[in-house]
């Protein structure tokens, strides 16, 4: 699996970007091959971590793209330019036991 990971400061109005996320910029994450799983994460002060999953480094990098049209055609969303980019490739992950 492969991993990109953006921490977006001084998002005032989460709510507000939450659904413009899922109304135009999810259907969009959904379409590329490999896609896994896109996360959104309030980790407080006005700060958000988005964190997408891909089965391929391609699809990981043409997300990428994605993310940088989106910002262009919505700068209504208020969500700014990522101060911090990471990508990479999930080496380890633990799963809790679900069949107790």
């Amino acid at each position: 699996m492969f991993l990109s990971i953006r921490k977006y400061d001084e998002v005032y109005n989460l709510n507000s970007v939450t659904k413009k996320l899922n109304e135009s910029f999810a259907p969009m994450l959904m379409a590329v091959d490999g896609f896994v799983r896109y996360c959104l994460v309030d980790i407080g002060d006005n700060n958000i971590l988005s964190i997408t999953t891909f089965e391929t480094k391609k699809g990981m990098e043409q997300s990428e793209k994605l993310a940088v049209e989106w910002r262009k055609k919505h700068p209504e969303a208020s969500l700014g330019n990522p101060t911090n980019i990471f990508h990479g490739e999930e080496k380890m992950w633990v799963l809790r036991n679900q069949n107790k």
